[in-house]
C-alpha cells in the first residue's frame, strides 16, 4: 500500500460516514488497519495508522457503538505512547552520539 492508495480508501470510508453509513465505515476502517500492519512496514507509516485509528474512533461513536469505540480510543492512546517511547529512545540516542562525535 502507498500513501494514494490509503488515501483512496480513507476517502471511501468517510463517504460512507458522510452518507449515513458509519457501521460501513467502521468495516472499512477496520479493513484499512488490518492491512496497515505490513504496509506501515513497507510502504506507508505510523502517521497512517494512527489516521485511521482516529477516523474508526468518529466512525464508531457515529455507529454507537460506544464499546468498541472506547477500546479503539485505548488501542490509540496506547499506539501513541508506544511512538512515544520509540522517538524518545531516537532523540536520546541521536543525542548522545551527537555529544559523543562533538568530543
Amino acid at each position: 500500500m502507498d500513501h494514494k492508495e490509503f488515501v483512496s480508501r480513507t476517502k471511501l470510508a468517510l463517504e460512507e460516514r458522510s452518507s449515513g453509513s458509519a457501521d460501513e465505515a467502521v468495516t472499512k476502517l477496520r479493513e484499512l488497519l488490518g492491512d496497515l500492519d505490513l504496509a506501515v512496514k513497507t510502504a506507508v507509516n505510523d502517521w497512517h495508522q494512527q489516521q485511521a485509528l482516529g477516523l474508526l474512533i468518529d466512525a464508531l461513536d457515529a455507529a454507537g457503538r460506544k464499546a468498541e469505540c472506547e477500546a479503539a480510543w485505548k488501542e490509540l492512546i496506547e499506539f501513541n505512547k508506544n511512538q512515544l517511547k520509540y522517538w524518545e529512545v531516537a532523540l536520546t540516542t541521536a543525542t548522545e552520539h551527537f555529544e559523543s562525535w562533538k568530543g
